[in-house]
């Protein structure tokens, strides 16, 4: 069986965003993968990288952050939380990050649980743990209003996928991208809903 995480970063379980999941989740159930769920906002995760990462690391390890990491990482002592998170990345075969585009980026939640636990020594540096590992960006925007807008946003998020995650050797998924749900009707939002799904359903079957 083929397992499957999907990290969610978005503060309102109504949102447009939770809809996406819940039919992911669904889907890939369907199909006979097992999902582990990452819901930063609601499991209330810590964004912000620092020196309470590793609590226990010992002071003869120089004061750099990367390096902490390799040495948490080596023997074991990252936080309960990182620990968690890295488990279940691990276990995944595919990563789906669903999550609103906000000021062209991640969300800062996102961003930071990026910076935390695709950490050095294990997602990048001298370990590469996810190598080979497929990532899928399901992204909202606030709207795009023609072709050229809309080709700018599938190369700009598109790269964002790149940026971060090819660099950790993982395999970067065209972004699937809903521009526009929250100034769309029901039946406009269920067509998303359905075009998005055939969408993932493409991906996995491929």
């Amino acid at each position: 069986m083929k397992n499957a995480l999907l990290v969610t970063a978005h503060p309102y379980v109504e949102s447009f965003n939770f809809a996406l999941r819940t039919q992911a989740i669904e889907l890939l159930h369907m199909l006979d993968w097992q999902v582990n769920t990452s819901d930063l906002y609601q499991q209330g995760f810590n964004p912000i990288l620092s020196p309470a990462d590793f609590p226990n690391i010992p002071t003869s390890v120089p004061l750099s952050l990367p390096k902490q990491q390799e040495v948490a990482h080596q023997h074991a002592l990252f936080s309960n939380d990182i620990n968690s998170e890295q488990s279940k990345l691990l276990a995944a075969d595919l990563v789906i990050l669903q999550f609103p585009l906000w000021w062209g980026s991640y969300p800062a939640i996102l961003k930071g649980w990026i910076e935390r636990v695709l950490s050095h020594g294990y997602g990048y540096g001298s370990n590469n743990l996810l190598s080979g590992k497929s990532i899928l960006l399901s992204v909202t925007t606030g709207g795009a209003n023609n072709e050229e807008e809309l080709e700018h946003y599938q190369t700009k998020i598109d790269q964002l996928g790149v940026d971060v995650f090819a660099y950790a050797k993982m395999k970067v998924l065209k972004a699937i991208i809903n521009h526009g749900p929250s100034h769309s009707n029901e039946q406009q939002r269920q067509t998303l809903l359905e075009r998005s799904k055939q969408q993932l359903v493409s991906m996995v079957n491929a």
